[in-house]
């Protein structure tokens, strides 16, 4: 094992200087600062790439986005290797209340798109091969990364592939298509009930669309429905052929004088006891990379920081 993995993964609290840690604020569920044992500043989206280019010292962030050329070069990194690794994905997974059913973004579109003019009141009404019974959808919590997922990726592909015509300009397309109704068709998360409570409440069809999280935290949820002919699995969402999924990254620079302080971090924080299947983070929604991907993760990144030295 090449020195600096030896390091962090028997020693992952060596006494370095802390880097600066950025956490994308809709990321900040897996709470990184449990893992590492270290403080995580929580950044809005569009604050994250100023703010980790702002300094030259150790800096790590934790985000759905990697670096545009424009920020690249903005970035103006002078010495050290811009590092941008996947670590995994959170998702969307729609669960089904008994009925088993295939679901597509247009068919959620059409269910859940704010279109008074057109709005369907029952399953059948979206397709004939659906059920007879009234529409009810379990929605991700407001300003959740899946609630992003949700309109971002589902409901966008759907609007952008059904509707006829869309208004040019980005702002007021984006709304068009990702906007939700707010009737009794749909329900946010209360605290009160666990989504398992929330389906069997339900006289009727039902879909809750949930999070990796909320997945291994209720087993008794069986019912995984396909998006768009793909099966959320752990394989598929860690290849990328499900698509309601958003990457999350491990963005850093590495040079001879950061490669200590960031060595520390990377060591607890991508640990397969933290982003292993049975890890942390997954339980905090972070669906893993596949196994072959971890390892190759861990020994790149091993080799980056005993060739800064």
């Amino acid at each position: 094992m090449v020195l600096w993995l030896a390091l962090t993964f028997l020693f992952p609290n060596f006494a370095f200087a802390q880097p600066l840690l950025l956490v994308q604020d809709d990321l900040a569920d897996l709470r990184p600062s449990d893992v590492t044992g270290l403080d995580w500043i929580t950044t809005p989206t569009a604050a994250l790439p100023s703010r980790f280019c702002a300094t030259q010292s150790a800096r790590i962030m934790l985000t759905s986005h990697t670096l545009s050329r424009r920020e690249r070069d903005a970035c103006a990194i002078a010495s050290g290797q811009l590092v941008e690794q996947l670590v995994g994905r959170r998702a969307v997974i729609a669960i089904g209340g008994g009925a088993s059913f295939a679901l597509t973004s247009a068919l959620l579109y059409h269910a859940l798109a704010d279109n008074t003019a057109n709005r369907a009141m029952r399953w059948r009404q979206l397709d004939a091969s659906l059920p007879d019974g009234p529409l009810r959808i379990l929605l991700p919590p407001s300003g959740s990364i899946e609630d992003r997922i949700l309109r971002d990726i589902i409901l966008y592909d759907g609007c952008s592939a059904t509707a006829s015509v869309l208004p040019i300009d980005s702002v007021r397309r984006l709304a068009a298509c990702t906007t939700i109704r707010t009737d009794a068709a749909v329900s946010r998360p209360d605290g009160k009930h666990t989504v398992t409570a929330w389906l069997h409440i339900q006289d009727s069809p039902a879909v809750a669309l949930i999070g990796v999280a909320t997945l291994l935290a209720e087993p008794e949820l069986e019912t995984a429905l396909p998006l768009d002919g793909v099966q959320p699995s752990f394989a598929n969402i860690a290849d990328g052929r499900y698509r309601a999924a958003l990457p999350v990254w491990f963005v850093t620079v590495i040079a001879s004088d950061t490669a200590s302080p960031i060595a520390g971090v990377a060591g607890t924080l991508l640990g397969e006891a933290s982003i292993g299947p049975l890890g942390k983070l997954p339980r905090r929604g972070l669906a893993p990379l596949e196994a072959a991907a971890r390892v190759k993760l861990r020994a790149e990144l091993g080799h980056m920081f005993e060739n800064a030295d």
